[in-house]
């Protein structure tokens, strides 16, 4: 009899991008005081508003960066940023990476009215300004989630605004990343999409003593085969809620064989979808995909492939 042990190490590298963009209009003239709201006359900004982060993951640390600053406007009955000018989260880098990114080569249109006029109110739009940006961001305000049971992040005494929120910890194995965007005109509460990548390696059950229908290839922790037998076995990869806002996403999946096996790396198949099921039967939520690579030599901890 062969016992299956569960030795399995995992890498992923991932891409920083967008998470979840909350863009709206911007207004290239500010809203007469007649129509602002109680509060807002003559344009004047408030300094009393709240970003609220729910779901923030575990141990991470929030930064927020105020890249424009703005006054409460409407136009067309739309509530909106006018009066527009850069906040203090950008540095000189970030406005020369924007000012590329959307074609303002005149020196009268290089001005943040003039970028925020390009952005666009789709999470699309949001996510390619982020990209822009980049790392060129500064004067951020950190707030660091706890390492259990994390509550909501608040940033108080905020100035009407667009400001970008970046979970900048060093991401370990399963881990991701969250970049929010957000306009701010009143108080907001928005939910990182971070999370854990999950993952789970089973071997298909089966006990020769008995030979029971039911239990052949059941799936689970351990198995009974015999010298010869094929040991069929599976690792199930659970990605996190953020995952489709990801340029880049590549998981690497590292194993070592016990004594007494031999891997066939012919018989590896991948599939991704919604509840996939185990690698014995054929399901209608996935797909086969072949983009992946198998390497049996030159690893390294005498791993037998990755």
């Amino acid at each position: 009899m062969k016992k299956f042990s569960k030795i399995l190490s995992v890498a992923l590298l991932v891409a920083l991008v967008l998470s979840l963009g909350v863009a709206s209009a911007f207004a290239e003239d500010q809203t007469p005081a007649d129509t602002a709201p109680q509060g807002r006359e003559n344009g004047a900004p408030l300094t009393n508003k709240t970003i609220e982060l729910t779901n923030p993951t575990a141990g991470h640390t929030y930064v927020l960066y105020q890249i424009f600053t703005g006054t409460f406007a409407r136009e067309d009955g739309k509530e909106m940023l006018g009066n527009i000018a850069w906040g203090n989260g950008i540095t000189d880098a970030g406005k020369t990476a924007l000012y590329g990114k959307y074609n303002l080569t005149e020196t009268a249109d290089q001005t943040a009215a003039m970028v925020a006029g390009k952005i666009g109110d789709s999470a699309a739009d949001a996510k390619a300004f982020a990209d822009a940006i980049g790392t060129n961001v500064q004067n951020g305000t950190s707030k660091p989630a706890a390492a259990e049971n994390p509550t909501a992040l608040k940033w108080t005494g905020l100035t009407e605004g667009y400001y970008i929120i970046k979970d900048e910890t060093v991401l370990t194995d399963g881990e991701s990343a969250d970049a929010v965007v957000v306009q701010v005109l009143d108080d907001v509460v928005i939910t990182a999409k971070g999370g854990t990548t999950i993952f789970d390696k089973q071997v298909a059950d089966r006990n020769d003593s008995t030979m029971k229908p039911t239990v052949y290839n059941e799936w689970g922790e351990t198995s009974d085969y015999d010298v010869g037998d094929d040991v069929p076995y599976q690792v199930t990869i659970t990605l996190p809620g953020n995952f489709s806002s990801y340029d880049t996403y590549t998981m690497t999946v590292k194993d070592k064989m016990d004594a007494g096996l031999q891997f066939n790396s012919d018989s590896v198949v991948v599939k991704i979808g919604e509840n996939v099921v185990p690698a014995t039967t054929t399901g209608e939520n996935e797909t086969t995909i072949t983009n992946y690579s198998v390497v049996t030599t030159g690893l390294s901890n005498n791993e037998t492939f990755e």
